[in-house]
């Protein structure tokens, strides 16, 4: 029994990362984010309001691949961890849209 909880306690928040991960990298549900649903029409509009919601979706994907990696392995949370920190410095590594680099790349 406990084995069933711990698969759907695990189960609904991947479920959960990935249909948030979705709203926001399609440009939905923006204001969950910090300060957005404080700021007035105008200051919004100044923000590139796609390339935050796929930088934030990226980071929800992450999380729940890193939950179903935790489901998958309970008892080898040691290449749980590895890999998650890994997964981790990679999309810290890589630089999001919002960033000049990407800008400068887009703009050209």
């Amino acid at each position: 029994m406990m084995h069933v909880a711990f698969y759907l306690f695990f189960l609904l928040f991947i479920v959960l990362f990935v249909v948030v991960g979705w709203q926001f990298y399609n440009g939905r549900w923006l204001s969950l984010s910090a300060g957005f649903y404080r700021m007035n029409p105008e200051e919004r509009k100044q923000i590139d309001q796609k390339a935050l919601g796929r930088s934030l979706a990226r980071l929800s994907f992450l999380t729940a691949v890193i939950l179903l990696l935790v489901m998958l392995f309970p008892d080898n949370l040691e290449i749980v961890i590895g890999a998650s920190l890994l997964l981790a410095l990679g999309n810290w590594l890589t630089p999001s849209e919002t960033s000049d680099k990407v800008k400068q790349y887009r703009d050209e």
